[in-house]
């Protein structure tokens, strides 16, 4: 039997959040329906749209949400379900 064994990064969920913030960023992560989806998602208010009034988006320490750049729309993971962030294989610790 060949094994095979993938490095994973160790990353923190500030510095995801920080990174975002800074750039758009590439990423991967598991969907719900157990596809996998990869898009290039920022938090950047550089590329957030503008919205009037005050938008309210559901809070939670279990997922985050990020703008898709490509499809322009909001998008929502589960922390445990993301495997590549800004390129790297990681795993988020917290």
């Amino acid at each position: 039997k060949l094994w095979t064994w993938k490095i994973m990064k160790e990353i923190e969920i500030y510095q995801v959040i920080e990174t975002l913030k800074e750039k758009i960023v590439y990423l991967q992560f598991q969907k719900q329906d157990g596809s996998i989806r990869t898009m290039r998602a920022t938090l950047s208010s550089e590329y957030l749209p503008i919205f009037e009034g005050n938008p309210s988006r559901a809070k939670s320490d279990q997922k985050l949400s990020v703008w898709d750049v490509d499809l322009g729309s909001w998008r929502g993971f589960s922390w445990d379900k993301l495997q590549v962030f800004d390129g790297e294989d990681v795993v988020v610790i917290r």
